[in-house]
């Protein structure tokens, strides 16, 4: 538990192993110098010396929490850097809409250089909780540029019309319609730019939601919509948010967390010529 809380990437299996090891080898020595006297009464015969023991103990973790506590854990440990990895990382329930069909166009996630109901949207970002995680990177560009976009965003509920996704987050049958609403929403709002965003692996290698995509894609640019579409965002097998925290507390390279280019185009299952299907198509 210690080393998965302490290590930021996946132990080695040797380094597992290894670990196993030494908790029997503590184990063995855990029961043989403290287990076995408590047992046998060989230390801390005497009842009443016991009880002192444990009420010192007792008292010295009471206090030490009571400490931590009053202290705020210590927060002038936490440099202003690190404060505002700390801050910036927390989750906003602002850009973490779950949409249903009802909600279009009355009660999309509002972005950008205002919130006014009645400003008119320049972009609409459209897609799953894979959109939701830049929402907040949309709301400041807009924000720079002077514009106002909109999202229309359901978790595992990829963007495109006539398609089912089967995951249990997602709308499943229900994303018929909420996709539908959400194109119908386009062409009568002349939505200038489109935004595709998506969790793109769990589905792009399936042939008919490369259909559902490419059909969906152009019913967009026939409603006049300039069409984009972003890249799935970089996998990591570790918590992005906790582990910048503590590199910056301890001072290490954060560099050393990110990944390659080339590691990134390795682990990307986009497929080459569905990508140039969709160049071709605008």
């Amino acid at each position: 538990s210690f080393s998965r809380y302490q290590s930021i990437k996946a132990l080695p299996d040797v380094d597992k192993v290894g670990l196993i090891i030494a908790s029997l080898i503590l184990a063995v020595i855990s029961w043989r110098f403290v287990e076995t006297p408590f047992r046998t009464r060989k230390l801390l015969p005497a009842r009443p010396r016991l009880f002192a023991m444990a009420a010192v103990a007792f008292l010295g973790v009471f206090g030490g929490a009571a400490l931590l506590v009053y202290s705020k854990g210590f927060v002038t440990r936490i440099t202003a850097e690190t404060k505002v990895f700390a801050e910036t990382g927390k989750f906003d329930p602002g850009y973490v809409r779950e949409l249903e069909v009802g909600d279009i166009p009355h009660n999309l996630v509002r972005l950008g250089e205002t919130n006014a109901a009645a400003a008119a949207a320049h972009i609409l970002v459209w897609g799953d909780s894979h959109a939701m995680a830049i929402l907040p990177a949309i709301d400041s560009l807009c924000r720079e540029a002077g514009m106002t976009a909109v999202a229309a965003t359901h978790a595992a509920t990829p963007p495109v019309v006539d398609y089912v996704s089967r995951n249990q987050w997602g709308l499943q049958e229900r994303s018929i319609p909420f996709n539908k609403a959400v194109l119908d929403y386009v062409q009568a709002a002349k939505i200038k730019a489109v935004l595709l965003v998506s969790y793109w692996d769990m589905h792009c290698e399936v042939p008919e939601f490369q259909a559902a995509l490419k059909k969906t894609v152009a019913e967009l640019r026939s409603a006049g919509a300039a069409v984009y579409l972003m890249k799935d965002l970089p996998h990591y097998e570790f918590d992005i948010h906790k582990s910048v925290v503590r590199y910056s507390y301890k001072g290490l390279d954060m560099s050393s967390l990110g990944m390659t280019t080339a590691e990134y185009r390795a682990l990307d299952k986009f497929p080459v010529a569905l990508l140039r299907e969709l160049q071709d198509l605008g």
